[in-house]
């Protein structure tokens, strides 16, 4: 896939730079320069978003635990394994798939059909997960045991931030409402980050305790650009102030992240005591194929790393977050 940039920007600064002849020919056609053309636009609302490589993240952890504690523990009830099996919390790790967008813009009016602005957009997504899984039971010789996974700290979040150009051609359609049509677009910042929260108990029927407890960070940050399109409908019951509703598709993709992530690995038993392992690295981010073969089966699922260090094969894949997406927003309108 060639990089979103290649794609969206060219055309869309083709047509942003297109729409200057028009406004000069508005303002030779008597449209003047005045303050009352400025207007000061605030807007909120949703936007939905699937960042796949992203979600990947989700779907390791719900792939991991499902194989390590629900797969391996109905393997060994044949064996002779009375096992009592338990999940509380979330039913899956949650993906992100949706954001909250923020902006405002300054709008200058050229005429009566159209206006141009510059304005920034911040936009922001974030989902957390919390999940328990509990196995109790008696092995094959009849010893007691409890098995219990918690990850009650599992997150995802994403944020950008959006400079934007917009031009927007608009007509009346009655003395207080408008229609509009517009596009936009600039530079993007994009920031992603992931957190985990693992902990690992076992408990023998003599009463030994073996704990294991990982938390994990890590994030990363990419700039590329984005394109929007979209119609506006428009009421206006004042002369100084609007209200209208927002509808678009956004186009955004970022990719070549890079960031640092840490990790402390705690892991004590009755009978070795406690050690405490913690790491940090920096590099970019990949997507990653993790396979390992145990006596229950194969174990393969997709992971994103950070760290450029690992020799691992297949040679592992870019990593991009693509979310593009429909948005509704409302805002208000004030005229200078």
């Amino acid at each position: 896939m060639r990089p979103h940039r290649k794609r969206i920007f060219p055309p869309l600064a083709a047509a942003l730079v297109a729409v200057y002849p028009v406004a000069a020919a508005a303002q030779e056609q008597g449209y003047p320069f005045r303050l009352s053309n400025f207007k000061l636009e605030f807007s909120t609302g949703a936007t939905a978003i699937n960042p796949e490589h992203l979600n990947i993240l989700a779907d390791f952890e719900e792939a991991f635990l499902r194989f390590h504690y629900l797969q391996r523990y109905e393997a060994l009830k044949p064996a002779g394994y009375e096992v009592s099996l338990e999940r509380t919390g979330d039913s899956a790790f949650r993906p992100l798939n949706r954001a909250t967008p923020w902006g405002f813009r300054l709008k200058y009016e050229l005429s009566p059909t159209l206006a141009l602005a510059l304005g920034l957009q911040y936009l922001s997504a974030s989902q957390g997960s919390s999940v328990a899984f509990l196995a109790t039971g008696r092995n094959a010789g009849g010893a007691a045991f409890t098995d219990r996974y918690e990850n009650p700290g599992f997150g995802l979040w994403l944020k950008a931030w959006l400079p934007q150009l917009t031009a927007t051609f608009g007509w009346n359609i009655g003395p207080a409402f408008r229609y509009e049509l517009f596009i936009a677009g600039g530079p993007m910042l994009v920031e992603v980050g992931a957190e985990s929260d693992v902990r690992r108990t076992f408990t023998g029927s003599d009463g030994s305790l073996s704990e294991t407890s990982e938390l994990r960070s890590m994030r990363g940050k990419a700039s590329s650009w984005e394109g929007e399109a979209g119609a506006i409908l428009r009421l206006s019951p004042w002369r100084f102030l609007d209200l209208f509703c927002e509808g678009s598709y956004a186009f955004r993709e970022a990719r070549e992240f890079q960031g640092p992530g840490t990790s402390r690995l705690r892991s004590s038993s009755s009978a070795a005591g406690e050690s405490v392992e913690e790491k940090a690295w920096d590099g970019t981010w990949q997507v990653v194929l993790v396979s390992s073969k145990t006596a229950w089966g194969t174990f393969d699922s997709s992971n994103v790393v950070n760290n450029v260090s690992w020799n691992v094969h297949p040679r592992p894949r870019k990593f991009e977050v693509q979310f593009s997406g429909f948005q509704v927003k409302f805002g208000l309108g004030v005229r200078l």
